[in-house]
């Protein structure tokens, strides 16, 4: 593991800084990323992201859950999408457009599965971009990531900008 570069197993105890992450595939967009994979540039972990709130609209400060993946996940859905597509880093944003309907129904399976593989959400965090700074970083566990619903107040924060 590289000592200069920071890693995402350090996130919840120091969790103000840059982004551990390095590289990350969109699955869902709304004014900005709302699911799919990031994989952290120091340990190479992947982990499940899903939009679960907004702390401030006006700079796009969003709150993330991360759950690990599997360690072959990116690379089986980069694999699985490069034959239509070429990747971007180090936000790639797939368009979800196929030559067959076929190839999307397969594509749609193979994500399908692989987010199926995603344990229990282990972190939540809060930042304007996925590989950008990292505002906040504070543990899930299993049972307050089914039963949390105002996730703002749950990370100690105040709604700020246009929701608020």
């Amino acid at each position: 593991m590289n000592e200069d570069v920071r890693c995402c197993r350090a996130l919840s105890r120091f969790p103000k800084g840059p982004s551990p992450f390095d590289r990350a595939i969109v699955l869902g967009w709304y004014d900005g990323p709302t699911e799919g994979l990031v994989r952290c540039g120091a340990c190479k972990r992947i982990f499940r992201f899903v939009a679960l709130d907004s702390v401030d609209e006006d700079r796009g400060i969003r709150i993330y859950s991360l759950a690990p993946m599997p360690a072959d996940s990116f690379e089986r859905l980069i694999d699985a999408l490069s034959p239509f597509m070429t990747p971007s880093w180090p936000m790639w944003v797939p368009r979800w457009e196929f030559p067959e309907e076929a190839d999307r129904i397969n594509i749609d399976r193979l994500v399908d599965d692989l987010i199926g593989r995603a344990d229990a959400p282990e972190l939540a965090i809060t930042t304007p971009g996925l590989l950008e700074e990292i505002g906040d970083a504070r543990p899930i566990t299993a049972s307050e990531a089914g039963q949390v619903h105002d996730w703002v107040s749950w990370m100690g924060l105040e709604r700020s900008g246009a929701g608020a």
